[in-house]
């Protein structure tokens, strides 16, 4: 079946669309061993970051193959069942689009997925505009973009093409994440048996945690002596990066631990405004960028005297 270029073009690049979820209904009315091939290597990239990029370059029959993996991805991952897995394909394939929006997508692209999105966003000048309603619907929003930090008028909220890709890009991350995961009673019974040959390639899913580095062999150490101040920079310097990026820890494992730490903290000093949601930030963030932890050397310049090893 023929798709109309820009359309097809569009659906690549978010498989989210509605123009992706028409062209992949159309292909994917039966369950191909090519899709369900396509879907798990979709899957498996998306968990290990090394998902397709956009290319004009790429001939439609990939295109089409492409687009429609996204459905039948979603549906692997959710008769898999790994939570933790779910939560870091979606992550993948969001991270995907914000990649191609900022560095490939055109102003019209912009203000069509804004729309299909519900966000409204629209061009006055320089700025990008959207309504105060619309930006409250995103329920999480990086940080630094919390509405006191917005410049606001008319019921209006005025964002720089930075902004906006960043809003953009917690959006279709809900918009992923929405329905996942699948009901078991609405998986083919087919994916299910496929679905049984996936092995996951994620370190947070070993019985067995990924060994530290040597070179942060101190921050053990650290674990078992509290400290009393400069505890929000220990969180997203040192904690954070080390348990997600070092040890190779699952986002809610790394919060439980270092919400242990904080508890160890009070301890010796109650004063902390730090909660589990500052911690939980921290470490998605930590992923997300790779963050390595401070060196010992470092982190003695911070610790000054609290630390003596």
């Amino acid at each position: 079946m023929a798709h109309d270029g820009k359309d097809l073009d569009f659906a690549y690049k978010y498989p989210f669309s509605e123009e992706a979820k028409v062209i992949a209904a159309s292909l994917g009315k039966e369950i191909k061993k090519e899709y369900l091939e396509a879907g798990a290597l979709r899957f498996r990239s998306m968990l290990n970051k090394s998902a397709e990029k956009y290319s004009n370059l790429v001939p439609q029959s990939l295109k089409e193959l492409y687009v429609v993996s996204y459905p039948f991805a979603r549906l692997l991952a959710s008769a898999i069942g790994d939570q933790l897995a779910i939560k870091s394909y979606a992550e993948g394939e969001a991270r995907r689009c914000y990649n191609i929006l900022r560095e490939e997508g055109s102003e019209e692209d912009a203000k069509k997925l804004s729309d299909e999105l519900g966000l409204k966003i629209r061009k006055e000048g320089d700025a990008n505009v959207i309504g105060f309603s619309d930006y409250t619907k995103v329920p999480f929003r990086p940080k630094g973009m919390e509405l006191v930090n917005q410049k606001l008028s008319r019921g209006m909220v005025f964002m720089e093409n930075g902004e906006m890709f960043k809003l953009m890009h917690a959006r279709m991350l809900q918009e992923i994440s929405k329905g996942l995961p699948i009901k078991k009673g609405e998986i083919p019974d087919e994916v299910i048996a496929f679905a049984k040959g996936i092995k996951l390639e994620m370190p947070q899913n070993k019985e067995s945690p990924r060994k530290a580095d040597s070179r942060y062999s101190w921050i053990e150490k650290l674990l078992k002596t509290p400290i009393a101040d400069v505890r929000h920079r220990t969180v997203n310097l040192i904690l954070a990066p080390y348990f997600v990026n070092v040890k190779g820890a699952g986002i809610d494992e790394a919060t439980a631990k270092i919400n242990e730490y904080i508890s160890l903290c009070k301890d010796l000093n109650p004063n902390t405004n730090i909660n589990q949601s500052y911690i939980r930030y921290q470490c998605s963030y930590a992923k997300s960028k790779g963050l390595r932890p401070l060196s010992l050397k470092r982190a003695r310049e911070l610790f000054g005297d609290a630390i003596n090893w």
